[in-house]
């Protein structure tokens, strides 16, 4: 007889968990590493074959949806754009709604996809894991709706993507927030190395990362704050150069940086110096269109802020703030490619 993997069967109770419930909201929880996006792969195709009705993929963040499309679901979209989009919203009345990476929602987008799906004959299904990922708005309504044990639910706990024993027990630690355990045990693998001395950390960090593009493996370099990236960044860029890596004339490009400013701070005045870029994405009061950018020209006395664009200046209406467009600051870098900005 042959044995069942124990991967398999713990994605068949999830499955079977999401194909018995008649709840309006499910859920599926589970480290990172166990299976998750397979099982959804399987429960997507189930749901769908049994019930004949669609399941409309939808993730908190661009790069979540990415990770999706990666992993075969193609029509994958993100729940702010679901939101905005009253086309697809009318697709979805009375479909499945599943939402990746749940972990990453809000009090608030949890509430209105709960709301929109009682509205609209909907059922909702929420994978993700708690422990990972939490919300950047405030709620962090997957965890909550865990602890008052608000939502039926089924967790995956087996870790599978690290195939070696001693690695997966390291992740395993770390998962379970025995952070310097796990730790330990990836220094005893060689997985971590510590360099004290800065010089000495960037040039290994930049011998690295080129071997790893010179034997055609990915390679990426994270670092704790957008200073310390930009100086990796420059480092690895004169290795290089220096290895004929990058060649032909320099350009100093500029660019927009997301200010990443909350809705609080979005409404106040106090955020809008001069020579910042307001980016609008939605129609907004005061004749501003989607994709316009506006400089920030001034703060009145009274607290009103004044932008500008090809000579005409405008007040700035912060109630509309949070839902028609974002705040960037310029920044100038050294390139080979011309660029207008980045979002």
């Amino acid at each position: 007889m042959q044995e069942v993997p124990a991967t398999a069967v713990a994605q068949k109770k999830a499955v079977t968990h999401v194909l018995g419930s008649r709840d309006l909201v499910t859920a599926i929880t589970g480290r990172a590493g166990t299976g998750k996006t397979t099982m959804a792969k399987e429960a997507v195709k189930a749901v769908q074959t049994l019930s004949g009705r669609s399941v409309i993929v939808l993730a908190p963040s661009s790069a979540a949806v990415q990770t999706l499309k990666d992993s075969s679901f193609a029509g994958a979209d993100t729940l702010a754009n679901f939101q905005d989009k009253d086309y697809l919203k009318d697709r979805a009345r009375g479909q499945i709604l599943w939402i990746d990476e749940a972990g990453l929602l809000s009090a608030k987008q949890m509430r209105w996809a709960i709301d929109f799906a009682s509205r609209n004959a909907c059922r909702v299904i929420l994978s993700g894991d708690t422990r990972q990922h939490h919300s950047v708005e405030r709620g962090d309504a997957l965890r909550v709706l865990e602890r008052v044990s608000a939502v039926s639910q089924v967790v995956l706990t087996k870790i599978f993507r690290q195939l070696d024993p001693a690695q997966r027990a390291a992740i395993y630690d770390l998962s379970e927030g025995e952070t310097d355990r796990g730790f330990d045990k990836l220094k005893d693998l060689g997985a971590i190395v510590e360099i004290s001395d800065q010089a000495e950390r960037l040039q290994k960090l930049s011998e690295k990362h080129l071997q790893a593009l010179k034997d055609g493996v990915t390679s990426l370099i994270v670092t704790p704050t957008h200073e310390e990236g930009r100086t990796v960044t420059t480092v690895v860029r004169d290795q290089m150069k220096q290895e004929g890596l990058i060649t032909g004339q320099e350009h100093v490009v500029g660019r927009l940086q997301k200010l990443n400013l909350s809705e609080s701070q979005q409404r106040d005045s106090m955020n809008y110096e001069h020579g910042r870029v307001v980016v609008f994405h939605k129609r907004s009061r005061g004749g501003f269109r989607p994709g316009e950018q506006w400089d920030v020209s001034r703060r009145d006395h009274d607290g009103t802020v004044i932008v500008q664009r090809h000579g005409q200046e405008k007040p700035l209406d912060l109630d509309t703030a949070q839902n028609f467009y974002r705040t960037f600051k310029k920044q100038n870098q050294s390139g080979h490619k011309i660029i207008d900005h980045v979002l």
